[in-house]
């Protein structure tokens, strides 16, 4: 680039097609941003949030403002000041993280990647774009202003991009068999199930076994009900609430593509860390002390699980025999002048087990 660099030049990151004199460099681009400390970055968030100051947030205040778990959800907090600043927060924490003079200097030395250079040109990239749409729709939504609509809920992940993410981890994101692109956005899908992973190893819930030795589903949410029940009795890094906001807020992701704002996903990968990678105690390191928790609770926790899953049970077998019984009672005659007698469906109580597993979490 023939002109001097200015901020929202990012949106040519990447743009190889047009005349070198409007190309812009990363390399070049990242050491504007580190020698102005991301100025201008701030100050397009102060003028299109109408913010005058930063706040001091915690990182379960960001995550509890920034991340909504249903639409409904969603539609409330965008009508909430403290959702765009906790975001404005989250944004300028990721991108200062990532982005800093140690990356630079990483970027510049000998024999670097060019794959490397083109990943972190394609987060810095969607990030800054992002932080333009938080503006679009702080104005859309805080004021009413629709001159530049917010592209935010038009943003899902296609099909093939979930495919290529599966080539990726096949094969690499340098290989023959699949392109170096990238759709970081994927990455919520496997935040989802880190924390189900995670949270069912812990407690030894991971699926019902019947008396046939066959295996039956058992939902992460009635695991964190029984969890919630002795959460006092139990050591975790960071809240249980906000674990269980995370799973959810990944739970529409995987069932719809709709993403959310770039920085989200790299803020929870950072955030959940401890509970996944443990934390240092009593100068010990662990991986699985990210939960301590007593066997006296891990056995209560489960008792509650197949309490509930036999009561649950034979609820739905008793409605299963009112609707037969009723169904059967309607029909007194056939074509033929065949009466039918009502009947009942017996049913004997259901035996449930917990999958036997590994307990991945320090056990007092």
């Amino acid at each position: 680039m023939t002109q001097p660099i200015k901020f929202n030049d990012f949106y040519f990151l990447g743009c190889n097609a047009l005349s070198k004199e409007v190309q812009v460099d990363f390399l070049s681009y990242f050491n504007y941003l580190l020698d102005t400390d991301f100025a201008e970055l701030e100050d397009m968030l102060k003028q299109r949030l109408e913010i005058k100051r930063f706040e001091k947030l915690t990182d379960d205040a960001i995550i509890e403002s920034s991340i909504a778990i249903t639409p409904q959800d969603a539609k409330k907090k965008r009508k909430k000041r403290k959702y765009y600043m906790c975001n404005a927060v989250c944004l300028l924490k990721t991108i200062r993280s990532v982005f800093d003079s140690k990356l630079y200097k990483s970027l510049t030395g000998n024999n670097v990647s060019p794959l490397a250079i083109h990943n972190y040109q394609y987060v810095l990239r969607v990030l800054l774009i992002d932080a333009e749409q938080l503006g679009n729709l702080y104005a859309n939504e805080m004021k009413g202003d629709v001159t530049c609509q917010c592209s935010i809920d038009g943003k899902r992940v296609h099909y093939m991009a979930v495919h290529q993410l599966l080539r990726q981890s096949l094969f690499g994101q340098e290989s023959a068999h699949s392109f170096a692109d990238m759709e970081t956005s994927s990455a919520i899908l496997l935040i989802r199930q880190l924390i189900e992973i995670r949270i069912r190893r812990a407690f030894g819930a991971v699926a019902y076994l019947d008396a046939n030795d066959t295996v039956q589903p058992l939902d992460l949410s009635r695991v964190f009900d029984a969890i919630r029940k002795h959460k006092s009795q139990i050591k975790f890094p960071v809240k249980l609430e906000n674990i269980e906001r995370i799973y959810k807020w990944a739970n529409l992701y995987t069932h719809s593509g709709q993403c959310d704002f770039a920085w989200l996903p790299y803020y929870v990968e950072w955030f959940l860390r401890p509970l996944t990678f443990g934390e240092k105690r009593d100068n010990n390191w662990d991986v699985r002390n990210g939960i301590v928790v007593e066997k006296g609770v891990i056995d209560a926790i489960k008792s509650d699980l197949l309490a509930n899953k036999s009561s649950a049970t034979e609820n739905s077998m008793k409605d299963a025999e009112s609707i037969i019984k009723t169904e059967v009672e309607k029909v007194t005659e056939t074509e033929n002048n065949i009466t039918l007698e009502s009947t009942e469906c017996k049913s004997s109580k259901v035996n449930y087990r917990l999958l036997p597993c590994q307990i991945d979490a320090v056990v007092e």
